[in-house]
């Protein structure tokens, strides 16, 4: 493989590790919430702000470490994405687009017909990708990029 077919993300090293920080941080306030409602401390947290602390916080988890690091052309016809948890080799045909998520903010989300991947766009090369997958699917489409 030639070192244009992998894509890499261009994040300093600081910003990683205060993201997983943060995260980290999170999840210990719940943890410790979750503690001081089982103890039956006074005055300890309402079950439905727990209940929705950790929602959210799973949700997160499942977010950031789903939001691939690498993005890897296996062939002229496969790319794969390569997160934390998990990866996600495609058929440049089966992707259907990519396109702003929520509110943009550097964040795209990409459907392919077996569902969806995020994407921070700073990926070094990144408009490569995306003229390299619309060079093999035509009908792939691009909103907000």
């Amino acid at each position: 493989m030639a070192s244009t077919d992998v894509y890499k993300l261009a994040l300093p090293t600081a910003v990683k590790y205060f993201a997983v920080g943060v995260m980290a941080m999170l999840s210990l306030f719940g943890i410790g919430m979750i503690v001081w409602a089982v103890r039956g401390m006074l005055e300890g947290p309402p079950l439905p702000f727990l209940v929705l602390w950790c929602a959210a916080l799973a949700w997160n988890w499942y977010v950031f470490l789903g939001l691939p690091h690498e993005i890897r052309f296996e062939s002229a016809d496969r790319v794969s994405f390569v997160a934390l948890a998990r990866t996600a080799t495609l058929r440049v045909t089966d992707i259907d687009s990519i396109k702003p998520y929520w509110a943009g903010g550097g964040l795209y989300v990409l459907r392919h017909t077996g569902g969806t991947i995020r994407l921070l766009a700073q990926f070094t090369g990144f408009h490569e990708v995306i003229s390299r997958i619309k060079a093999a699917n035509p009908r792939f489409e691009t909103v907000g990029i």
